[in-house]
């Protein structure tokens, strides 16, 4: 059963604190995907689909990637208007469409999320083609060029060696994705971080899950206009892949 999909109506305001913000004053790259989580968190709750009322079906929504493009670099705490839509089903992937506009309603930045149905006990992806509940209609509308899967695959260099700790842990019992590119912003230079003003597009992709107690490793591989960061689960392969292009 499909309802009609009404999203695009609904706009949220929303803004950067002080901890978002760099030494030079521009949002770190992760405080974008925090934004957005707010914002989509605002919104499934108004379209009754938020994490509360998936649990009844012992569900829960797992971002698997998540791409930005970014117009104008977001500088201080100044008000965002955002609105978000589904845009459309393949397989167990869900995709999301966002656009933030600042006060002039120019763009500052959009993009798209994939995101699947886990299965809470079974910790496995929910893959059947009927859902338990209602899902809204596509607007077959998309903002970027974006996929689920990651095909840039750079010669790394490690880094440093991190471990999972308690202030990582949401409610799922693994590490909250927003905590995935603190990890990678982490391993930014002076000179990396000065250049992010000029920041044209992040992509971020989540392979498997960090838990509590985890070790783990971060590397990186610079190009010309491109900074990768990819984390690698000391027990078992690649957890999450950033890419940063100016």
């Amino acid at each position: 059963m499909k309802k009609e999909n009404t999203e695009k109506k609904f706009i949220y305001q929303v803004q950067p604190d002080m901890a978002d913000l760099n030494e030079n004053n521009i949002l770190k790259p992760y405080a974008y995907q925090r934004l957005f989580s707010e914002v989509v968190d605002q919104h499934l709750m108004k379209i009754d689909l938020s994490e509360g009322n998936m649990a009844k079906y012992g569900l829960a929504w797992v971002l698997v990637s998540l791409s930005f493009e970014i117009r104008k670099p977001v500088e201080g705490i100044v008000p965002l208007y955002a609105n978000t839509w589904h845009s459309g089903r393949r397989g167990p992937y869900f995709r999301r469409e966002f656009v933030f506009q600042n006060k002039d309603h120019q763009i500052a930045f959009q993009g798209s999320s994939f995101s699947i149905l886990l299965d809470r006990d079974k910790r496995s992806i929910y893959r059947k083609k009927e859902l338990p509940f209602p899902l809204i209609d596509a607007v077959e509308e998309i903002t970027i060029q974006a996929s689920p899967g990651n095909k840039n695959h750079p010669d790394f260099s490690k880094v440093e060696d991190r471990k999972v700790r308690n202030s990582d842990i949401d409610f799922l019992g693994h590490v909250n994705n927003c905590r995935y590119g603190e990890f990678a912003y982490d391993v930014f230079t002076g000179q990396e971080i000065t250049n992010l003003s000029r920041l044209k597009r992040m992509d971020t992709y989540f392979h498997s899950e960090l838990r509590l107690g985890d070790a783990f490793s971060i590397a990186k591989a610079c190009e010309d206009h491109r900074i990768s960061c990819r984390g690698y689960n000391n027990r078992s392969s690649v957890s999450f892949d950033m890419i940063y292009e100016f």
